[in-house]
């Protein structure tokens, strides 16, 4: 929810931002009349006590995700803007039907990203615009089946998960599927299949086992690949830290 009325950047209060020299939000109310989008800010209808007349008041204009994240300089925010396809930021989707004036209704979408947009970078926060039609249907697929894993928890001692790892990127110098290497080490080692799928994928998501998400499939039957792309250059620009 962005404040329509000055307010503290949002870093105010972290735990982390000790001694950090934060700027104040000018809330979207400033920025939209700066703007010449003020007809376009949200408003919300009021009941007046005791009669039947109402006022008005402004409203909260409301972004995606406002992400919290610390690099070795401190703690920093960046503001995911995110659609379903790139279009959708210039045409919305959401409360449109066959009445609706798309030519306004299109005005009224690019003013409200530009105010978010200015409100953030006043106070040094970049806004992203993330469209998922853009993110590989592969590596998505992978990275859905992969993070079912992560909140599981394995009985083996920290000693044991290296070495499980290490045996899997041993499987991957030979292309070995990942069950060869499971049915290897449960003969060899005695580590039952399911401690070693919990290391399996969160090795893959912590990456610790570098694999190819991008180009095929991940099936715990076939060869493993070796990673093409790093998923984390690939995308890291969206989580940098403003100017």
């Amino acid at each position: 929810m962005l404040p329509f009325l000055p307010s503290p950047h949002p870093l105010v209060g972290h735990p982390l931002a000790a001694g950090l020299n934060l700027r104040n939000s000018r809330g979207t109310l400033v920025i939209a009349n700066e703007l010449h989008f003020l007809k376009f800010h949200p408003i919300v209808f009021i009941q007046c006590a005791g009669g039947a007349t109402k006022t008005t008041a402004p409203g909260c204009l409301i972004g995606d995700f406002l992400l919290y994240i610390a690099d070795r300089l401190g703690p920093y925010c960046v503001n995911l803007n995110v659609k379903s396809t790139r279009s959708e930021f210039e045409v919305p989707q959401v409360g449109v039907n066959i009445k609706t004036n798309l030519q306004r209704a299109s005005v009224k979408e690019k003013a409200r990203h530009e105010i978010e947009r200015k409100v953030y970078s006043d106070i040094e926060i970049p806004t992203i615009e993330v469209a998922a039609d853009e993110i590989p249907a592969i590596l998505v697929a992978n990275l859905r089946q992969i993070i079912l894993w992560q909140k599981r928890k394995t009985t083996l001692t920290a000693e044991t998960i290296e070495m499980v790892i290490d045996l899997f990127n041993e499987g991957l110098v030979h292309e070995a599927s990942p069950l060869d290497v499971i049915n290897a080490t449960e003969i060899s080692h005695g580590i039952g299949a399911y401690q070693q799928k919990i290391v399996l994928y969160q090795a893959i998501f912590s990456r610790k086992l570098r694999l190819d998400l991008f180009e095929s499939h991940f099936f715990i039957d076939k060869p493993m690949q070796s990673e093409s792309q790093d998923a984390v250059e690939v995308f890291g620009h969206w989580f940098r830290r403003g100017p």
